[in-house]
């Protein structure tokens, strides 16, 4: 039964850090919610991203730092 009630613990959080992932994510438009979620879900580096994007990884990279630095430092950990 205790591996049960850990497994079930492991499940609840993993289903809260999807749901604030999720707003989080929904917090950001355009190329913002682009570079997001290719950070965020697919774990993509900036360089790659700033590739499919077509802007300069200089640009992303400051559109990355004002993401983190709008408050949620989520995508930093991604």
């Amino acid at each position: 039964m205790e591996m049960h009630r850990k497994l079930e613990k492991e499940l609840i959080e993993k289903e809260k850090w999807a749901k604030e992932m999720k707003d989080f994510l929904e917090s950001f438009e355009g190329v913002e919610k682009k570079i997001a979620y290719k950070k965020i879900v697919e774990g993509k580096k900036l360089e790659t991203i700033a590739g499919e994007v077509n802007l300069s990884y200089q640009h992303v990279r400051r559109i990355h730092m004002k993401m983190q630095h709008k408050g949620n430092k989520k995508i930093a950990k991604a």
